[in-house]
């Protein structure tokens, strides 16, 4: 999953070498070697956010989450804490158009 950020950040940006690019702006930044996802997962501001949410909870609760931290879907667990499917924003936005309900 990748933040607008550096969505707009990778689509800026311009091959240069094998382990560097720049950046239009002018910055340049090289890779690690050996540098893996994860270790730039665990460096990033999104490690620290819970993506799920309890199946029996209200769904005005997964759109406060979605509000707060600027994400579209969350993990659902049951009250065993396994994973019990998703629920994204779309699924939120279809079935209240389908309700009929004003927002």
């Amino acid at each position: 999953m990748f933040s607008l950020a550096s969505q707009v950040a990778r689509r800026c940006a311009a091959p240069v070498a094998k382990h560097q690019f720049t950046l239009r702006a002018g910055f340049a930044q090289t890779v690690k070697e050996g540098l893996t996802a994860t270790d730039a997962w665990n460096k990033s501001c999104y490690s620290e956010i819970d993506y799920t949410i309890n199946e029996n909870l209200p769904v005005f609760d997964a759109v406060q989450k979605f509000a707060a931290y600027n994400i579209g879907c969350l993990v659902t667990t049951d009250s065993s804490g396994k994973i019990s499917g998703v629920i994204s924003e779309r699924d939120y936005v279809c079935k209240v158009a389908l309700l009929g309900k004003k927002i």
